[in-house]
């Protein structure tokens, strides 16, 4: 297995990338999180370039282009905070409201609803775990 080039030139370029993540936005700002997640593949972009293989830069561009449509994005996070506010609460976001959600995004973006429903869902979850 090829070695990864990691020169101190790159280490540095990957370190400000990385450093650059930081302050991570509050979840309650909308188009803050579209910028950090911009940054973040960015990032994972570049880490991706840095390997011998092909398929983790076809990920990369896949998740980019999702990434780029703002319009998506901000409208995932608003539901993301919809369904975060109503936890632990009588409220909640059923999954037909989701999977709805879901596919009026996928017609705007032409992103097939099921990634848009499984990133809320992985969202919801890391949310979770690092709440808990």
């Amino acid at each position: 297995m090829p070695a990864l080039d990691l020169s101190p030139l790159t280490i540095v370029k990957i370190v400000r990338k990385a450093i650059e993540l930081f302050p991570v936005p509050v979840l309650d700002d909308a188009d803050g999180v579209y910028e950090w997640l911009l940054k973040v593949m960015d990032l994972v972009k570049t880490v991706a370039s840095l390997t011998e293989t092909t398929t983790d830069d076809k990920l990369v561009d896949a998740l980019n282009e999702l990434a780029g449509n703002k319009q998506v994005v901000v409208a995932i996070v608003k539901l993301i905070q919809r369904i975060v506010a109503t936890m632990g609460t009588d409220e909640h976001v059923d999954d037909q409201s989701i999977f709805g959600f879901a596919a009026e995004q996928a017609a705007v973006s032409g992103i097939d609803p099921l990634i848009i429903q499984l990133i809320i869902q992985v969202a919801v979850a890391i949310f979770k775990l690092l709440t808990a």
